[in-house]
C-alpha cells in the first residue's frame, strides 16, 4: 500500500533510497545501481500565518 505521508525525516530518506533505482530504471536515465548517488539536504522552517 501506497503511504503517502512518512512519520520522519529519517522514514522519508529511506524510502527515496528504496525506490530510486526503479525510478531511475523506469525513467531510462542509464545509470546502473551501484552508480546511483542522491543526495539529501534537511532544512526546518516555521510556517507564520498571515495576520
Amino acid at each position: 500500500m501506497l503511504k503517502l505521508f512518512h512519520e520522519s525525516y529519517e522514514e522519508l530518506t529511506g524510502r527515496a533510497l528504496e525506490i530510486a533505482p526503479e525510478l531511475a530504471e523506469l525513467n531510462n536515465v542509464g545509470i546502473g545501481h551501484d552508480d546511483l548517488r542522491l543526495r539529501f539536504f534537511h532544512e526546518e522552517s516555521v510556517h507564520r500565518a498571515a495576520v
